[in-house]
């Protein structure tokens, strides 16, 4: 890999594949989804032309032609655009068109983007693009789960148990298990494998152990061929503190050797202290010239990595999302909830990340480590060096059974995919939990692709009509205050009826037809809904005839009363809801409704 990656070619767009004249009239809050995000950035300074600088609330007098939109109608601000598409004078592909620009101008006017993996991060709305020379086109996306705590420990898959025994490790996992994770639609299992399995010695593993290792890693390839998924090999290094100063190179030559005689799919390259990713390389290409191999690497790595010119390596990304105060830390049912609102609008960002790196450093993506629905660190509870307790934990039976938690981790789950697949694909954390019922009743079982599967918070991964890429196109619903007991939404205002007003039952205007008039001599009766005639002609008694039903006066009088009243509250709904006057210098928010 060399040092020569250029952003002079780099753009950042509006990605009509998600957002486009066909999809726009699904978002439901154009400044909540763009103009919140874009508005933040360089202190709300955008430079369109040389010479001036603007911002949301003030477009150049030409922003129009400058997106090539043809309008007679001034898009003075970021609120103009809405309102002038609300009045009908701009289509949506003119609204896109408008956006674009705005995204462009943004971009350009960042001076970090060549060491902000998010500076083209709008909601993942936006793409990057790029000059990608290593890039084919976009396959399928490998769908794949990792077969946690098998040959590597990892007590949150085992129950907590450190390791397994030779025993229980070969029944943790059955060609029926591979059966089923194909029938869902996986195209790959991810495997964890020590380094020093693939050496003739091993400190930590010992000769005996070692090989028994290599015996079951031979058998798990075999069950995941036999059902025709890929497999790709994690190598994590355990040679460190080995005698010779050369043995993750060594133990990378013959794992390329194994996987390149296998068949495997592609190897995952250890983050190995003492050796570049170079020199990784290097060790792997000596034995194997044309297997994919993938370069461990979290969001920190990003800035740095070097441009790849080998059109087989590819980048394995850690998205791990459950480490930091603000990621974990919650202490009561609302802050769980808005917790859990937080990720889900977090994970529609990752798809800057994939882009960046991409055009950085010309390698595709996959993500390896990090895909699962947990929104703590709850796994680790039982590990005082791992855990620092927020008050995270505390509550995680109420979320069981609760139809709130069941919609938001459905969202969170298909806002994660809709950000992975934009790239190679994604490993989730594990396929199953040793010994479990099944069951998403520990923090772990949200690590457990089976379990969320099952649960039916995962969408299909065989339905082609899946929406999974247009998860993004809206924010999270902002209901995290009362959770279940969020109150239903009130009914909109009825259509308005020109002298008449909205029958709900029949779904259409209804208009008050006056009585046909009565002929003389004869008397309209209210509680008979008919004419009758009067005994005699002449001056009629009010009094009388209010006993008859005939009021001619109390008529006249709620008749005045009722048009008094109905000036007043005119007047009132009228004030409430009629623009109010504006002091100079203010401007309409992004998406202002006007009336």
């Amino acid at each position: 890999m060399t040092n020569s990656n250029n952003n002079n070619d780099f753009k950042c767009v509006l990605d009509d594949s998600i957002v486009n004249p066909e999809t726009f009239g699904n978002l439901t809050d154009l400044g909540l989804t763009f103009f919140a995000p874009l508005c933040g950035k360089n202190r709300g300074a955008v430079v369109f032309e040389e010479g001036a600088t603007y911002g949301c609330a003030t477009f150049p007098p030409n922003y129009a032609s400058l997106a090539s939109v043809d309008t007679p109608f001034p898009i003075k601000d970021a609120n103009a655009i809405q309102l002038q598409y609300d009045n009908g004078n701009l289509t949506s592909s003119d609204v896109c068109q408008l956006l674009d620009l705005y995204i462009q101008s943004v971009y350009t006017s960042s001076h970090d983007t060549v060491t902000d993996p998010t500076a083209c991060d709008v909601g993942g709305l936006t793409k990057l693009t790029c000059d990608r020379t290593n890039l084919a086109a976009k396959k399928d996306p490998i769908r794949a789960a990792t077969l946690a705590g098998v040959l590597v420990p990892a007590p949150w898959a085992t129950g907590g148990k450190q390791e397994l025994s030779q025993e229980e490790r070969e029944a943790f996992y059955q060609p029926a298990d591979f059966q089923e994770m194909l029938e869902l639609g996986l195209t790959a299992v991810q495997i964890p494998v020590y380094t020093s399995v693939f050496l003739a010695k091993g400190k930590k593993q010992g000769k005996g152990k070692k090989h028994h290792h290599r015996d079951l890693l031979e058998d798990l390839i075999q069950y995941a061929q036999d059902a025709e998924l890929g497999v790709i090999l994690v190598l994590v290094d355990d040679t460190n503190d080995d005698d010779d100063d050369d043995a993750t190179i060594k133990a990378v030559k013959k794992a390329a050797g194994f996987s390149d005689d296998q068949d495997i799919q592609a190897l995952v390259l250890p983050k190995a202290i003492g050796s570049s990713p170079d020199d990784l390389i290097e060790a792997a290409r000596s034995q194997a010239k044309h297997l994919s191999l993938f370069v461990s690497v979290t969001e920190t790595d990003l800035p740095t990595l070097a441009y790849n010119e080998d059109k087989h390596v590819y980048a394995s990304l850690d998205v791990t999302h459950t480490t930091t105060v603000a990621q974990v830390a919650s202490s009561t049912s609302p802050e769980d909830r808005s917790k859990q609102f937080f990720h889900e609008a977090v994970a529609c960002s990752v798809r800057s990340l994939v882009d960046y790196v991409e055009c950085t450093a010309n390698m595709p993506v996959f993500i390896g480590t990090g895909f699962d629905l947990a929104i703590d660190d709850c796994i680790n509870a039982d590990n005082d060096q791992l855990f620092k307790d927020y008050g995270q934990c505390g509550r995680l039976e109420e979320r069981m059974t609760s139809e709130w938690w069941k919609v938001h981790r459905q969202s969170f789950a298909v806002r994660q995919l809709s950000q992975y697949e934009t790239g190679m694909g994604w490993s989730f954390a594990a396929w199953k939990l040793f010994n479990s019922d099944g069951l998403l009743d520990t923090p772990a079982s949200l690590l457990s692709l089976k379990d969320v599967s099952a649960a039916g918070l995962m969408p299909s991964f065989t339905d082609t009509e899946a929406a999974i890429p247009l998860a993004c196109l809206n924010p999270p619903l902002p209901d995290f205050g009362l959770g279940d007991d969020t109150v239903s939404p009130s009914l909109a205002p009825p259509p308005a009826c020109d002298g008449g007003w909205w029958d709900f039952d029949e779904e259409e205007c209804a208009y008050w037809e006056p009585p046909t008039p009565c002929p003389t001599n004869v008397v309209y009766v209210n509680d008979t809904s008919a004419c009758e005639n009067l005994p005699h002609l002449g001056m009629l008694n009010p009094m009388a005839s209010a006993s008859n039903g005939y009021q001619p006066y109390h008529t006249g009088a709620v008749g005045m009363s009722s048009l008094v009243v109905g000036v007043v509250l005119g007047g009132l709904v009228m004030t409430m809801f009629q623009r109010r006057g504006r002091h100079h210098g203010y401007f309409d928010v992004p998406n202002a409704v006007n009336v």
